[in-house]
């Protein structure tokens, strides 16, 4: 399931710059009480609504694991009038993926650079779409959770 959800150190960044942290899946690790014992690595699992508080005794529930539909939909559909977000398997690095912020011409349904130095490059599609989420935020874009609303994405 790892694969298919974001980093545990993407998880943290997330929740620390007010990611939403209602997604499916949930990093956690386990409770080690004796010290005699390695503590094994952090894992995934199912969000059953438990907080920490009410976690059961062998587990710590950590952040938010989002896959990457839940990412997407954090996303802003358009980035002005003309930019649409374009992610693809990235061509030039085998196991890569791109997101990029492209101006649609609308001349012959041509995409072209729109200069927005919004590209991000990741290794699995989640982190990719992750990276995206936080440039934009760090850089003030309007955000479907309520981010930066108090600012403009139409300059673009």
């Amino acid at each position: 399931m790892e694969k298919f959800v974001v980093s545990r150190s993407l998880a943290e960044k997330l929740r620390d710059a007010g990611f939403p942290q209602n997604t499916t899946y949930l990093w956690a690790h386990y409770i080690n009480t004796n010290p005699r014992f390695p503590s094994p690595s952090p894992f995934v699992i199912e969000n059953d609504g438990l907080d920490n508080c009410g976690a059961e005794e062998w587990r710590a529930l950590d952040f938010c694991a989002p896959m990457t539909d839940e990412l997407l939909e954090q996303l802003p559909d358009l980035i002005g009038r003309h930019h649409w977000l374009r992610f693809t398997p990235y061509k030039q690095t085998t196991g890569t993926y791109l997101a990029e912020w492209m101006r649609f011409t609308g001349d012959k349904g041509v995409f072209y650079d729109g200069s927005l130095g919004l590209a991000v490059h990741g290794d699995t599609p989640a982190n990719t779409l992750a990276e995206m989420w936080l440039l934009l935020r760090d850089r003030g874009y309007a955000l479907p959770c309520g981010i930066n609303q108090s600012k403009t994405s139409e300059a673009a």
